[in-house]
């Protein structure tokens, strides 16, 4: 399913406004509910009294009395149904991280309130600018190398569980070390983005980023194997071609 967003202003209420209209015209058209993100504290980051009379604006008249809406955090949103639409109000990119990992299939309108705060998850799935369909967007540039090393681990490894397993991990682990070895260039928030994209849970590809960066700044990881670095780094040097 699509993943859009609002760009960011200034006025969030304003912003806030054209989220809603734009979502609740969409679930009307496909005849789906709308599940609205706020974070856990819900009231810390916006008046939820001026959202809820926003929707009484929009909702005048009768206009889209039949779509069915409720708000939720990604702590009680338990009943993910992929055929929801997903307006994140007021959550922060580590949410979206952790909300693309159980509703990859859903419908989800982004809400931009700092600039540059999405600027990762749109490219991660070429997000459509609501107010400017035809925008460009930016997608999640690799080096060619580090790109196959990620394409190889991630069909190597159960993703469901990611780098929890033993085995799993030494791969991981061992991976990492062949990247430091050969001085691959690395953005730390992109992989992670990418893994994400590529099915990893929120949690697994956050630990192997963490790996990936002590492992960088000259820390040391345990439980790797050292023994044929330079094989694989001629297999995936290889691969790009």
């Amino acid at each position: 399913m699509k993943k859009m967003y609002v760009q960011y202003r200034a006025e969030t209420y304003e912003t806030i406004k054209i989220v809603l209209k734009f979502a609740f015209k969409k679930a009307e058209e496909l005849s789906l509910d709308l599940i609205m993100l706020t974070d856990k504290r819900k009231s810390q980051v916006l008046d939820m009294n001026l959202v809820k009379g926003i929707i009484k604006q929009i909702r005048n008249y009768g206009k889209h009395k039949n779509v069915n809406y409720s708000f939720e955090t990604l702590l009680t949103y338990k009943n993910l149904n992929p055929k929801d639409i997903i307006v994140g109000l007021s959550i922060s990119l580590k949410d979206y991280d952790k909300l693309d990992t159980i509703a990859r299939e859903n419908f989800i309108i982004a809400t931009e309130l700092n600039n540059g705060q999405l600027d990762v998850w749109k490219k991660r799935w070429g997000a459509i600018d609501i107010e400017n369909p035809e925008r460009k967007q930016e997608e999640i540039i690799l080096d060619p190398v580090l790109k196959t090393c990620l394409d190889e681990l991630t069909s190597r490894i159960n993703v469901s569980t990611g780098i929890s397993h033993k085995n799993d991990e030494e791969k991981a682990k061992t991976y990492i070390e062949v990247l430091v070895e050969y001085k691959i260039p690395i953005d730390c928030e992109n992989i992670k983005s990418y893994l994400i994209k590529n099915y990893w849970g929120y949690d697994q590809a956050e630990k192997f980023v963490m790996l990936l960066k002590r492992k960088y700044s000259g820390g040391r990881i345990q439980g790797s194997n050292k023994t044929d670095l330079q094989k694989h780094y001629d297999r995936w040097k290889s691969n790009t071609r």
